[in-house]
C-alpha cells in the first residue's frame, strides 16, 4: 500500500519565515512575480513550491530552504558557483511555458544518458 499524499509532504514553514522577516504576502508575491493566491497556496500547503521558488524565497527571506521546509538536522552548506547562480537567475525570469519546455528537455536528456 502506497504512502498517502499527506505522509510525504514536508512541514511548511513559509508563513513563519515570512512573518519572522517582517514581510507580507503581497510583498512576497511582488518580488517572486506571482499572485498573492500563489503565496497563500504555498503557505497552506495546497501547492508545493518549485525548487527555483524555494531557493529564491530562502534568499529573500534570509533563511535556508531547510528552514522553509521545516527540516531539522544537519544543514550542509553547499557553495553555489557563479555560473549556477547566473543560470538560476535566468531560469527565474523565464516565462512559465518556457520553464516547462526546458524541464522537459532536461528530463529527456538526463534519461537518455543513464547507464543501462
Amino acid at each position: 500500500m502506497g504512502a498517502r499524499k499527506s505522509d510525504v509532504r514536508h512541514r511548511n514553514n513559509l508563513r513563519a519565515c515570512r512573518e519572522a522577516a517582517g514581510k507580507s504576502q503581497r510583498q512576497l508575491a511582488a518580488i517572486m512575480g506571482v499572485s498573492e493566491k500563489s503565496v497563500s497556496a504555498w503557505e497552506t500547503g495546497r501547492v508545493e513550491m518549485k525548487a527555483d521558488h524555494l531557493l529564491a524565497l530562502s534568499n529573500w527571506l534570509g533563511c535556508t530552504p531547510n528552514d522553509l521546509l521545516g527540516y531539522d538536522g544537519d544543514a550542509r552548506v553547499v557553495r553555489v558557483r557563479a555560473y549556477e547562480e547566473r543560470y538560476a537567475e535566468i531560469y527565474a525570469r523565464l516565462a512559465p511555458n518556457v520553464r516547462d519546455a526546458l524541464e522537459t528537455i532536461l528530463d529527456a536528456s538526463s534519461k537518455s544518458r543513464r547507464p543501462k
